[in-house]
């Protein structure tokens, strides 16, 4: 069906050809966990987490104000958003297939929003269509929806309020409006991030920019509510990674998770040096792209928004390549050939590594292992990329943790652990594991690959080996657990 446009130009939302195209790819992409993980548990840590708060708000009735087991013990100061939705619609599905099906059908909607508030915003229709194909292919969008995370929620929600946002009637900028102040309930980047890029959208548009900052006034009048007492209680933000540990984000290998192929960011310079004839027209998306390279720089998830517009400007810079004179229509033929197959196989890799992600059925085997040798007060250590497969799998307590939104003195938790971690010092280790009652580690392979460690004979492998504080209690398939004697 033909996307037509009404006497005033806008594009009416209608299903077409191309648009059929882009759910087909995508689908097909989405389902692979589906079948790539046959008889595997659940890809990815998040899923985990949100199973374990289901669970327990099932159990009690009642919304948890205190976490047992995540940093030993911790307020209940999740994102309350994607707990209430998983709740509300658990209710009459399991959670397991919930979080099996709403990433498949949130990217979906991901996609077909991105296509439609391109359009909105006059966007050639090769341009819309190269982009969101663009998207579909990138590791960063087959991240937040091949698993379900906090994102998988937040990108359409953003991009519905978005593109309602661009709408001319009264209605539907109410329901944007709505939109945009209960993104502090998905978090602090995730209201942050959104609120920046619609406040450089609404440059020079008087109009637009009165609705912006009344969204925006009451929208940080929501966070502030909501984070305020907690910042005040423990004095703490939250565990901000160094900016170093970030650059990676924005722009990653050939099926890296976060950030965008190579070959995207390539055509994306062709794209902004294209805009660039007209840089005063196109203040608009330079000043996009600066903020989004500072939030990553700052959260890894700003990669994930980064990913957007780089695939816009990668989409324009593809047709100028393709359009541009060439000595030679071989060599040119030959570019825009080896371009093409490294975004397809940037995406393709990634959903070919699917199968091979953790947790593995011999990680659930060694965390089952770890809940029978330990007891349910007992400690945990592993790297916080871990906690929630320990926290749900093995059920039990851990040191550290991924969210570390006002946890007080996070910053030296994660100090320590890093000590014990990388010191070669025996009693500085022991010192350091007791402080902190720590009554096993668990030691996964990628562990020892580079997520940790390098070398076998570097910090904690080394202390293991000489330590009498130290027994190990289980070694199978790379996988180690080690008890400290106490």
């Amino acid at each position: 069906m033909k996307n037509v446009s009404n006497k005033k130009g806008k594009p009416s939302i209608r299903l077409n050809a191309k648009l059929i195209l882009l759910i087909a790819i995508g689908l097909i992409l989405l389902l692979s966990p589906l079948y790539l993980r046959i008889n595997k548990p659940l890809m990815g840590s998040e899923p985990y987490f949100y199973q374990r708060i289901i669970k327990n708000i099932e159990t009690n009735s009642s919304m948890p104000t205190h976490d047992s087991l995540s940093f030993a013990g911790r307020d209940f100061t999740y994102n309350l958003g994607p707990i209430f939705l998983l709740y509300m619609l658990s209710k009459g599905v399991s959670i397991t297939l919930l979080l099996q099906v709403i990433p498949i059908l949130l990217g979906i909607l991901t996609l077909i929003l991105a296509y439609f508030s391109l359009r909105r915003l006059r966007s050639d229709p090769s341009i819309s269509f190269i982009s969101v194909m663009l998207l579909i292919l990138s590791p960063s969008f087959l991240y937040a929806f091949t698993k379900f995370t906090n994102l998988t929620i937040a990108l359409p929600l953003t991009l519905t309020a978005f593109y309602l946002f661009l709408s001319e009637k009264k209605f539907p900028r109410i329901v944007s409006s709505v939109l945009f102040v209960i993104l502090p309930f998905f978090g602090f980047w995730e209201t942050i991030i959104p609120l920046s890029i619609l406040g450089i959208y609404s440059i020079k548009n008087k109009e637009a920019q009165k609705r912006f900052i009344k969204i925006s006034l009451i929208t940080l009048a929501v966070m502030v509510v909501i984070h305020l007492p907690h910042i005040i209680e423990t004095g703490s933000l939250g565990y901000i990674p160094k900016t170093t540990e970030n650059v990676s984000n924005i722009l990653f290998d050939i099926g890296g998770e976060f950030g965008a192929s190579i070959f995207a960011v390539i055509l994306a310079f062709f794209g902004l040096s294209r805009l660039w004839k007209k840089k005063y027209q196109n203040f608009k998306p330079y000043m996009i792209l600066i903020a989004l390279i500072i939030f990553s720089l700052l959260s890894k998830n700003g990669a994930i928004y980064l990913n957007f517009i780089l695939c816009f400007l990668a989409s324009r810079g593809l047709l100028r390549l393709s359009s541009m004179r060439w000595e030679s229509k071989e060599t040119r033929n030959v570019t825009l050939f080896l371009l093409l197959c490294g975004l397809i196989f940037s995406g393709l890799s990634f959903v070919g590594s699917i199968g091979s992600k953790y947790p593995t059925n011999q990680m659930v085997d060694s965390l089952k292992e770890l809940e029978s040798v330990s007891e349910s007060q007992d400690i945990i250590l592993s790297h916080q990329s871990n906690s929630a497969w320990i926290n749900e799998i093995a059920k039990r307590k851990t040191i550290i943790n991924e969210r570390t939104a006002h946890i007080r003195d996070v910053e030296k938790i994660f100090s320590d652990i890093s000590i014990i971690f990388h010191s070669r010092n025996i009693k500085q280790t022991e010192a350091l594991l007791k402080k902190h009652k720590i009554k096993y580690v668990y030691i996964t392979p990628n562990m020892k690959e580079g997520l940790v460690w390098d070398s076998q004979d570097e910090g904690f492998l080394f202390v293991s080996k000489y330590s009498k504080l130290l027994e190990r209690k289980y070694e199978e398939n790379e996988i180690e657990i080690w008890r400290i004697k106490q």
